[in-house]
């Protein structure tokens, strides 16, 4: 991992992780551009997605229709440095 990909994971916040209804995602700067926020179940099919607005830190995504289990994330933007992953998971 080069030391710009741990600096963008460190402007990454996904909380709470565990969750049940409702995961924020958090940027700890502004972005130019909009983003996307994906998550995906563990066979790698893409199951939610919400858009970060250029200048938007922070939203709130229901995954109260996401079975309990372990998915995966990642922020895709138009800039290759922007993009991060992570683990998440859903509980009851």
């Amino acid at each position: 991992m080069s030391i710009i990909e741990k600096n963008f994971e460190q402007q990454l916040i996904v909380f709470p992780n565990p969750a049940d209804n409702i995961v924020n995602v958090e940027l700890k700067y502004i972005m130019e551009i909009d983003a996307s926020f994906v998550i995906y179940d563990i066979s790698g099919r893409k199951v939610k997605e919400a858009i970060l607005k250029a200048n938007q830190q922070m939203i709130e995504l229901s995954i109260s229709d996401l079975q309990s289990g372990l998915y995966y994330y990642e922020v895709q933007s138009g800039c290759k440095i922007d993009n991060s992953k992570g683990k998440l998971i859903i509980t009851d």
